[in-house]
Formats: structure tokens, C-alpha cells, sequence
């Protein structure tokens, strides 16, 4: 497919875009000792990392921080274990690569994240996920602050688009609790996009006139503001003090973009696997990419081309996530 030859879209085919990563699991043992042997192990690795018993710890991106997560139901399991529900989160990382090591080689985000699955294993530290926990990757563009340079808003309407008509083919990488519902169901942490209060009237027969309709919305919108209402609303049992909370808990989370300058993608199941947090996050910047460098053209013609979701994150991308999530459907 054609790409945009203007100014907008001048960036090498890997613009420089940056990932945080947050990992919620079930630890055995007690919370704050836990944290802190966490701390440690990470230490052990050379890694900078902070434990600390505050849930709503606003991140510092230059470390590992280490947390109580309440949103974790740490009992599912055997009974008689003591055990925690921790949120592992990583500093800014750099795709592609962005800094050297003392060593004058570049330093992979990849190598990172399973060097910190290690460093839990050395320690004899026991991790696992369970149907609470879920991995959270935010996607930003590689600047100092979210205010030194916005997203465009094209970028955005083209993200949107493709999260939204590709929603059900990325469903079938993840278990079915992570894939639908609205948020006032009992979902309530990855709400569908398809399903939210602004689509529901143009969907409630899936074929193409509604899903031109709905297309219309996304790209309808002039601001970030408008577009954040269309992709992630609040619905009517929303309280005022509560709706910017509830309103981020939609499987792409757009009102990220206001606090941390990024896009959450919060659909995945929690893992204790480092290859499949790594896969996870390669297809997640591969949309954030192709959206970048295709033309608005080509992505709202996606209704009617339907190119097959293989092609638009690369087939080593797609590969990844075949093997990493064997029990997929055919996406």
C-alpha cells in the first residue's frame, strides 16, 4: 500500500517511539518484605529499582518501580499460601534502541524485560498470573515531555480506525475475559471499543453501513478531546469525581494521552512469560507504526480492503504472537 510522501509523514520506517511496561502478578509472600526482595533481585541485575508500599506512586521514569496492586485478587489459588498482588513497572524504554551501555552497545528493551523475569527466578521468587492481572503497555513518541510535541491528531484517528475495525481479530489472541463487554458490565478493566456508547447504535447490525457510520465518528472529531469521547465515553452510572478514572479502563486507553502523553493498550491477560510481554509489545508499536506512515487514505479504506491484520504489523510481528499465544484463533 501507498504511503504519505509529505512532511507529516518524513520519519524513517521505525520512528523513534518509546514503551513503559507494567506487569501485575501474584508474588508469594508478604507485602512490604516482598517489594523489597523484588528490589533486590532486580538490583542484583544492575537494574535501578524502587520499592515502595504506595499504590498511586506516580512513576519515575528512569526506574523499575515495584508496588501493592489492590485491583489483584492474590487469593484465587491454593489456600494456606501467603500471597501479594504486586504491579512490576518499567522505566521509559526506547524502540527502537535510543542509548548505549558502558560497554558502548545498545541497549535492547527486549534483553531488559527478560533479564527482570530472570533476575525474580535467581532470586527464588515465586510469580503467576491469574485472571485479575492483566500487562499494560503505554506508547508514546520519544520526546522529553508529552508537551514538547503532541501526537498529531490524524496519527490518533488512524490508531482509532484500526483498533476498531480490527477489535475482534485482536480479541482472538486473548482469552475471553479480556475481550468485550462495556464498562458497565462486569468487565470493567478492558471495556470494548466496538461495544462503547458511541458505537453501539452503529453496530447493532456489522456490516458496512454502520461501520462506515462509526468510521465517520473517528474521524469526525477535531480535537483530542472529541476523539477520547468517542473511543473511550463514560457511561450513564459514571459519577463526575470518578468519569476521567472510568473512562481509562477501555482495552486502548486514550485518556492516557492527557496524564502520560501516551496510549495505553491494557487488553493483555497478565503473564509470567518474558517472550510473550516482548511479542505483546512488538504488535502493539507495529499498529502505533503503520498507523504513523500509511496514508489517511489507505487506513479508512481498511473498511472495504480489509487487508488481513498480518500485513499491517509484519509478518515476524504476527509470527511472534502466533507462537507466543498458541491457543489464538485465527486473527
Amino acid at each position: 500500500m501507498g504511503r504519505d510522501k509529505g512532511p507529516k509523514s518524513a520519519l524513517p520506517e521505525r520512528i523513534p517511539l518509546t514503551l513503559g511496561i507494567e506487569i501485575e502478578t501474584v508474588v508469594d509472600g508478604v507485602s512490604p518484605q516482598i517489594l523489597q526482595l523484588i528490589q533486590e533481585a532486580l538490583a542484583a541485575q544492575n537494574f535501578v529499582a524502587y520499592a515502595t508500599m504506595d499504590a498511586d506512586f506516580k512513576q519515575d521514569i528512569t526506574k523499575w518501580v515495584i508496588k501493592p496492586d489492590g485491583s489483584i485478587n492474590e487469593k484465587l489459588g491454593p489456600a494456606g499460601i501467603d500471597r501479594a498482588g504486586v504491579e512490576i513497572v518499567s522505566p521509559i524504554l526506547h524502540d527502537p534502541p535510543a542509548f548505549r551501555d558502558e560497554l558502548g552497545d545498545l541497549i535492547d528493551w527486549h534483553n531488559d524485560v527478560k533479564r527482570a523475569f530472570q533476575a525474580l527466578i535467581e532470586k527464588g521468587i515465586r510469580s503467576r498470573a491469574n485472571p485479575t492481572t492483566g500487562l499494560h503497555i503505554h506508547v508514546g513518541l520519544l520526546v522529553n515531555l508529552p508537551k514538547d510535541r503532541p501526537w498529531p491528531l490524524a496519527v490518533l484517528k488512524k490508531i482509532a480506525t484500526i483498533i476498531y475495525l480490527y477489535e475482534w481479530m485482536i480479541d482472538q489472541f486473548h482469552p475471553a475475559y479480556r475481550s468485550g463487554g462495556d464498562n458497565t458490565s462486569g468487565n470493567l478493566h478492558t471495556a470494548g471499543i466496538r461495544d462503547n456508547r458511541s458505537f453501539k447504535k452503529t453496530n447493532e447490525k456489522a456490516n458496512n453501513v454502520e461501520e462506515d457510520v462509526a468510521v465517520s465518528l473517528i474521524w469526525g472529531a477535531q480535537t483530542q478531546q472529541e476523539l477520547q469521547k468517542v473511543m473511550n465515553p463514560s457511561n450513564d452510572k459514571t459519577v463526575k469525581a470518578e468519569e476521567g478514572r472510568a473512562r481509562r479502563y477501555y482495552k486502548v486507553n486514550f485518556m492516557a494521552l492527557n496524564i502520560h502523553g501516551t496510549l495505553e493498550f491494557r487488553q493483555h491477560a497478565g503473564t509470567d512469560n518474558h517472550d510473550v510481554v516482548c511479542a505483546w509489545a512488538d504488535f502493539v508499536l507495529a499498529i502505533v507504526r503503520y498507523a504513523w506512515l500509511e496514508s489517511e487514505t489507505n487506513v479508512k479504506n481498511l473498511l472495504r480492503t480489509r487487508i488481513p491484520l498480518r500485513e499491517i504489523v509484519g509478518d515476524s510481528v504476527y509470527g511472534r504472537m502466533q507462537r507466543t499465544h498458541p491457543n489464538a484463533g485465527n486473527a
